[in-house]
């Protein structure tokens, strides 16, 4: 018995043994062949790139990507209740005392006035919740930080869909935004897919940063219809940059510039037109140099 119990041992260690180096060779098999097949992917990628001049974080993305597009929601006819209950019910109340979503859900279970309406009433209070959607979206904002964040929310929602376009489409973009006037508290911006912005760089040969600028002082000039206009917001411009190096202690002093403003604080003005006498914009007096400077 002692016999059989001993060879039963050394028999069950040496199965295990052979069940683990077949594992291990198995492991083994399984981690050589991954690893020759990323090698292969990553030639390729190479392959593609070169050919097709793009970057290899564009490939990675096509490779892994998903369709993240949503269709955009619609007016449902309960959401048109709802917001003819809120409405109505929500008016008259002080901030802090307005009914909740909630509540409103309740008020209109309740409402007899809202049951069993037919189509063309239903139809109605969908086209007035959309045409208050589309005041709200397109009406002016009553602060300029609202504005501000209203663009930036937008913007971020725009540069995602072109993000998604270029991974799903291959296609390739630029967005350059910018406020239409100098009180306006967003800044220029730019945007681009991939390796667009090299277009500009190496193709037109202009830096982004410049193509903004430009596109904001136009953005200024197209809004005014006056000279007077364009004088101010054109010394708005000039002052506020101005104020940006030195702080606002210091007044832009056009007629001793070399003296008060370059030899004290090492500023030069630099891309001012030659055909244009340097001088505060109010003494201008021609609105075709005003749109040059």
């Amino acid at each position: 018995m002692e016999n059989i119990k001993y060879s039963f041992t050394d028999s069950f260690l040496d199965d295990s043994a052979d069940n683990f180096s077949f594992g291990q060779r198995k492991e083994g098999t399984l981690s050589n062949t991954v690893k020759k097949l990323a090698e292969e992917l990553g030639r390729k990628i190479a392959d593609i790139v070169q050919e097709h001049n793009v970057t290899v974080e564009k490939i990675s993305k096509l490779l892994t990507s998903h369709i993240n597009y949503k269709r955009s929601c619609e007016v449902s006819f309960s959401n048109a209740l709802i917001w003819a209950k809120a409405l109505e019910v929500n008016t008259a109340q002080p901030p802090g005392s307005k009914y909740s979503l909630m509540q409103h859900h309740q008020m209109v279970a309740k409402d007899p006035a809202l049951q069993n309406l037919n189509n063309e009433a239903k139809m109605h209070l969908k086209d007035e919740l959309q045409q208050h959607q589309s005041e709200k979206g397109m009406g002016v904002c009553a602060t300029n930080a609202t504005a501000t964040q209203d663009v930036h929310a937008t913007v971020d929602h725009i540069i995602r869909d072109l993000d998604g376009l270029a991974m799903q489409m291959g296609i390739y973009a630029t967005l350059f935004v910018t406020r239409g006037h100098s009180y306006n508290m967003h800044s220029a911006m730019w945007y681009g897919t991939d390796n667009a912005m090299d277009f500009w760089e190496d193709v037109l040969k202009l830096e982004p940063d410049q193509v903004a600028k430009q596109f904001e002082l136009w953005g200024y000039i197209t809004q005014q219809d006056s000279l007077e206009n364009m004088q101010r917001e054109c010394l708005h411009l000039i002052e506020t940059n101005f104020c940006q190096l030195v702080g606002n202690q210091t007044q832009l002093n056009y007629n001793n510039f070399n003296s008060a403003i370059k030899l004290k604080h090492g500023i030069d003005k630099k891309g001012w037109p030659e055909t244009i006498p340097f001088t505060s914009p109010c003494n201008i007096a021609n609105i075709k140099l005003i749109w040059q400077l």
